[in-house]
């Protein structure tokens, strides 16, 4: 974070109006660990196009790793399948294997290592080395060999048991509860907590409480719909009839990795439907439980059956935050967000029908956090209206906003300046009830607290350049 008090005070100059090749000291503090040191201005804006965020020495494994995680999904550039290839092939070119620790030139330069500080040719003969390895696995996961799959499984299972992360009734799982009686994880636990163990395992399930309460939603917008719509070898959840629009109802037990779900299994589903000219919206179980409204509201807008109201005959207003708050709580279905900068309105009077938030990334570049209408109702060129006052009024530099494949679209963005930029997938933690925000555990530690990865449609990105 640029220090811009700071920097007038110790330099006299003020960084804001910099520009960006120019070689005057400025201060900044780290994103990551609040650390403060001062650098050249052209330095830190070079440092800055490969992400939007100041980090120290220290910290710059870690934007390194987020940046990734943003653009492609992991932490690391060599788990991208397109690196992997190139990798492999210039290994073969250069030492003629496709992993450069299989070739000869990477064995004898490890075994020369080897020797020279531990006095044998591979460090698993050295007695000190192989009994400190036994002993950590031991110790750690208490079994010799940590590659009998099953067994680490089971013991990973079971250790989480033990301290209270996963319960059992009668010696078993939920999940296996939920699966010999045919409920989804969620409804499961619902029934347990609501009916206790014995009555929640009486009554067999004969039909899917989660396609239950999406039809429920389809049956209050009076939308006629067929379930199970079959196309080739995929089917969807529900087709809404008389039209393109497709539906899925997606358990967070079944749609998650701990089912097998592989990370892109639901791009590959979207783009299948999309090649066979269907809109396809992807609902997860808990924004289905907890968000029926907006999702009714979302699909009422689809068919064209929301109320119309025109964004010129509207007044704009600049909300505080609270009130901004309340307002995208109650209609967007990612809900509220802390990280916004300016809150902008279309109302009448004092009634609100709908919302855009800015976030500031840096000196006049922005992102768009949210953007909704008020349930049910259709803004004709709202978004427009709210994006050039905002333009006129704070003149930006560039702007960039985000589209949800599982629900979005994004057609209407190129009429307004923006171009596609990227696409990228991304995923939550969720303990198969709820879903998280995927920074709620960095990397891959939230399997080390029982949660599992969902992953999405992919994450659009668009940038207007001002």
């Amino acid at each position: 974070m640029l220090l811009i008090e700071k920097t007038i005070e110790k330099f006299g100059h003020d960084p804001t109006k910099l520009s960006k090749g120019s070689d005057k000291i400025v201060i900044v503090k780290c994103d990551y660990c609040n650390d403060v040191k001062e650098m050249k201005n052209n330095g830190r804006s070079s440092a800055l196009k490969s992400y939007p965020k100041d980090a120290c020495k220290n910290c710059g494994g870690k934007k390194r790793k987020e940046a990734l995680m943003e653009k492609y999904g992991v932490e690391t550039t060599q788990a991208l399948p397109e690196v992997r290839a190139k990798t492999k092939v210039t290994n073969l070119k250069k030492f003629g294997k496709e992993s450069y620790f299989a070739s000869n030139h990477a064995k004898q330069k490890i075994k020369k290592s080897v020797f020279e500080k531990y006095g044998v040719d591979h460090a698993m003969k050295n007695d000190e080395i192989r009994q400190k390895r036994d002993s950590t696995i031991r110790e750690k996961y208490g079994v010799d060999n940590v590659f009998k799959l099953q067994e680490f499984q089971d013991l990973g299972i079971q250790r989480r048991i033990e301290n209270g992360s996963i319960k059992t009734y009668n010696g078993k799982m939920i999940k296996d509860l939920a699966k010999e009686n045919g409920y989804a994880y969620s409804s499961m636990v619902e029934r347990i907590n609501k009916l206790g163990i014995d009555i929640a395992t009486f009554v067999k399930k004969q039909e899917s409480s989660l396609e239950l309460q999406m039809a429920a939603i389809l049956d209050d917008a009076n939308i006629k719909y067929e379930k199970q719509f079959r196309i080739d070898d995929k089917i969807a959840d529900f087709k809404l009839c008389d039209s393109n629009i497709l539906i899925e109802a997606d358990g967070l037990y079944w749609h998650s990795d701990v089912s097998d779900k592989t990370s892109n299994y639901h791009i590959d589903k979207r783009l299948f439907y999309e090649s066979n000219n269907y809109r396809a919206f992807f609902f997860r179980e808990d924004e289905i439980r907890e968000k029926p409204a907006i999702i009714k509201s979302i699909i009422l807008n689809s068919v064209g059956l929301s109320k119309k109201l025109y964004a010129r005959n509207l007044q704009i207003k600049e909300l505080s935050f609270k009130d901004a708050r309340d307002f995208i709580s109650k209609n967007h279905l990612m809900g509220r967000t802390n990280n916004v900068s300016y809150s902008l309105a279309l109302c009448d009077n004092d009634n609100i029908f709908s919302v855009l938030q800015v976030k500031k990334l840096r000196d006049r570049e922005y992102d768009i956090s949210r953007y909704c209408s008020l349930l049910e109702h259709s803004i004709v060129g709202g978004f427009s209206r709210l994006l050039k006052y905002f333009i006129r009024n704070y003149s930006p530099t560039m702007i960039q906003t985000f589209i949800d494949k599982r629900y979005g679209v994004g057609d209407y963005l190129p009429g307004l300046g923006f171009e596609f930029f990227s696409c990228y997938k991304s995923f939550q933690w969720t303990d198969t009830n709820e879903t998280f925000h995927r920074m709620r555990f960095s990397g891959n530690s939230g399997y080390d607290h029982g949660f599992y990865k969902i992953w999405d449609c992919g994450q659009a990105k668009y940038i207007l350049n001002v």
